[in-house]
């Protein structure tokens, strides 16, 4: 078969042969048989026959155009019936099946998917560029659109562009939902796209997932203060530290941001 991206469909080109063993003498006269595609028979005629086998005679052949599925894909139900009217070793054969079977067509590329390369530091709420494979040729737009998530969650989606006809698109992703994944320096987005075709949705909505993207540093929690105490009250009279007397407690105050918070504090 031969396809047509553009226009989505698929030339078929069926041809009917019969393989005629050695020994079995045929001859036969005009004939006509039939292929059926989808539940439609189509008449295929093939000229006088005269062989003694061992040999593989072409019947004929038929061009045929079916139009795919809007996502490209398609399913074809093949069946034949040769006509032969003959006798084969002394037996009347009036006709047989030449089976059925169904087939899929290789799926013809449809819709716009969002290329695995981006431009950009991978930091949330920072510029970056992704760019956008077309399968189509004429009238194609798209609506392209992110999601953030992480562990607790997903955000909304963000629209980076609606029906727009650019192939690059610029666009930056929002730090609002950090604290989906706290107490991580990374989060991951998704990328989703719908392609049009002269305003009609060509296809399913495709993805790009699993983009890693970092917080920024400043969502990071902080030490705001430390103080050191001696509570010997020996000697924290004396306001300095005596070897081996004083005993030391150290206070951290701290601020947690987005969820972010600081695990555990280590003095030595």
């Amino acid at each position: 078969a031969t396809q047509n991206i553009n226009e989505n469909y698929s030339d078929l080109e069926i041809t009917l042969h019969l393989d005629c063993q050695s020994g079995y003498n045929l001859y036969i006269g005009e004939r006509t048989h039939t292929i059926n595609i989808d539940g439609t028979d189509y008449i295929v005629t093939s000229s006088s026959i005269s062989t003694s086998g061992g040999s593989s005679i072409t019947l004929g052949s038929i061009s045929k155009r079916i139009y795919h599925n809007n996502d490209g894909t398609l399913d074809v139900w093949l069946s034949s019936y040769c006509d032969l009217k003959a006798r084969i070793r002394g037996n009347y054969v009036s006709g047989f099946s030449g089976g059925s079977d169904t087939i899929s067509l290789d799926k013809i590329p449809r819709m716009s998917t969002v290329s695995d390369n981006m431009i950009g530091s991978r930091y949330l709420n920072t510029p970056h560029t992704i760019h956008i494979d077309k399968q189509l040729s004429g009238n194609v737009t798209h609506t392209v659109w992110y999601v953030i998530r992480g562990d607790k969650g997903s955000s909304g989606w963000y629209y980076i562009a609606q029906n727009t006809s650019n192939l690059d698109l610029t666009f930056v992703p929002t730090d609002k939902h950090v604290d989906l994944q706290p107490n991580s320096s990374t989060i991951f987005m998704d990328i989703g796209i719908k392609t049009f075709k002269d305003g009609v949705q060509i296809g399913e909505t495709t993805y790009n997932s699993g983009w890693y993207m970092k917080v920024p540093d400043e969502y990071s929690p902080t030490i705001d203060s430390i103080d050191i105490l001696d509570v010997n009250p020996k000697s924290k009279v004396l306001g300095v530290y005596v070897q081996n007397h004083s005993k030391l407690k150290v206070n951290t105050k701290t601020t947690s941001k987005e969820g972010a918070t600081i695990k555990n504090i280590s003095v030595t």
